[in-house]
């Protein structure tokens, strides 16, 4: 009876991974919510011949919330200056700065948002552009662990919106409950010109006041999120060229096609950090005088409902500036893993011509893209170690 040889050394079929489908609009849902808030058009209305009513009206409620807030600084300011004359406490004067700071910093993000809206839509339609139709299971994960780590970080912001606003209530509705008696105060100071305690009038300012500390959280959410948005977008197509480049059976047509997509991705780099790089200076240099302005306000406050107040703001600060860190250093990450998925690529076994264009890829992978602050310093989690020391050492 003949036996059946197995022949051992025979090539087994690679079986393709699992893919999951993790589509473009899932990561700019967030965006679009926060952007539609604020009044910014959205990457897909931007080119569009003839814009709609909705986008006229956007376009008018942005600026018209942008001078708003202009004016609330004039008037924080003003405030300023006549509780420096009365010679006011410095607990009461570092409050003041605080939410002068705050409303500048959101200004910057928002005039640095105006500027270069149309490249910020331009980079979004490239990265669109690339965008493949299935991806791997395994980065699928991953990329949606990022952006809901992205949703949390919006509703964490949201939710520390309503404390820092409600808690400043907490002794006036205590005598409420007491007495019946409802002592009329406003959650922020401003120099006003006219009796803001009359009836109706009061009710007006407060509302007022609401509006701007919701439009100055939106407006700093909807540059941090577009930021993080399209840094997740560059690292997933970094990731997958690195995986494409890894393959054996990469052809010169196929690899010329990387060598312009990874071009490409540098180029997108390169725009997006001159546009974000003044914000991101501002970003940290303001931030470290106003956490260590919070952390002495949490410590030294005139009243609990203030210490709370700002000990929750404190928390949101540190978190910025951890995710704006965090997601500059997965940029890099992804983008210096390009020379090690060229240096396990099968490049040895293409023509000469080939193995010239690997090396150049790997020489150039060993680069790796980064943010900065205007050169100052590298946006990464090292320097989020920086600036969180320097703001608990003032």
């Amino acid at each position: 009876m003949a036996t059946k040889k197995v022949a051992f050394d025979d090539p087994q079929p690679a079986e393709p991974p699992p893919t999951s489908v993790l589509k473009f609009d899932s990561f700019i849902q967030l965006l679009r919510i926060i952007g539609t808030v604020c009044g910014a058009v959205n990457y897909d209305e931007q080119h569009l011949a003839k814009p709609s009513r909705w986008i006229k009206f956007k376009r008018m409620f942005f600026w018209f919330t942008y001078v708003h807030d202009l004016l609330c600084i004039a008037l924080e300011i003003a405030y300023f200056v006549e509780a420096v004359q009365r010679d006011a406490t410095l607990a009461h004067l570092m409050v003041l700065v605080v939410c002068i700071g705050f409303l500048t910093y959101t200004i910057i993000k928002l005039t640095m948002h105006k500027l270069h809206e149309v490249e910020l839509n331009e980079i979004l339609i490239q990265l669109k552009n690339l965008y493949p139709e299935t991806l791997d299971t395994k980065p699928a994960e991953e990329y949606r662990r990022h952006i809901w780590f992205l949703k949390l970080f919006s509703v964490l912001y949201i939710v520390v919106l309503v404390v820092f606003n409600v808690i400043f209530y907490a002794p006036s509705i205590t005598v409420l409950i007491k007495t019946g008696h409802w002592e009329k105060i406003l959650p922020f100071y401003l120099k006003y010109w006219y009796d803001w305690r009359k009836p109706v009038v009061f009710e007006l300012t407060f509302l007022h006041q609401i509006w701007v500390s919701s439009s100055a959280v939106t407006g700093v959410l909807l540059a941090d999120t577009l930021y993080c948005t399209i840094i997740l977008l560059i690292s997933m197509q970094f990731e997958l060229l690195g995986k494409r480049l890894e393959e054996s059976e990469l052809d010169e047509p196929e690899l010329v096609k990387c060598v312009e997509k990874h071009l490409l991705l540098i180029d997108v780099c390169a725009r997006f950090e001159r546009i974000y790089s003044p914000s991101l200076l501002v970003t940290f240099v303001g931030s470290s005088g106003v956490i260590c302005c919070c952390l002495f306000l949490t410590l030294a406050g005139e009243n609990m409902g203030e210490a709370v107040r700002f000990s929750v703001l404190l928390f949101v600060y540190i978190m910025n500036i951890f995710l704006l860190c965090y997601y500059g250093s997965v940029l890099m990450e992804k983008s210096s893993n390009i020379a090690h998925h060229v240096y396990q690529s099968q490049w040895y076994n293409n023509c000469k011509k080939d193995q010239k264009t690997f090396l150049m890829i790997l020489i150039r992978g060993q680069q790796e893209e980064k943010m900065t602050a205007l050169k100052f310093t590298t946006v990464s989690l090292p320097c989020f170690s920086g600036v969180s020391r320097v703001s608990f050492e003032l």
